[in-house]
């Protein structure tokens, strides 16, 4: 459904799924640091979802390694800036 221009979601037993937020941004960086190693920076913003979550900015970084073909191992750092990582889920 619209209405003036919105997009007008139907009620749900759960509010967030219904508030979606407005915007969204997702921004991704990969680099070959060597021939073996890989550097990935991914970034994620929400805005607010209306009396239920404040806007999230989300930064993660990986390290990985290709030492052997059809095998790589990887290391993560989950929402860097934040001492919590929250997750949208009712």
């Amino acid at each position: 459904m619209v209405a003036a221009g919105r997009f007008l979601q139907p009620p749900t037993g759960f509010p967030s799924v219904a508030d979606n937020p407005l915007h969204e941004v997702n921004a991704q960086s990969k680099l070959d640091l060597t021939r073996f190693v890989n550097y990935d920076g991914p970034y994620y913003y929400n805005d607010a979802v209306t009396h239920l979550l404040p806007p999230l900015n989300r930064v993660n970084l990986c390290l990985s390694t290709k030492a052997i073909r059809s095998f790589s191992f990887s290391v993560w750092g989950r929402n860097l800036q934040q001492d919590r990582y929250q997750e949208a889920i009712p």
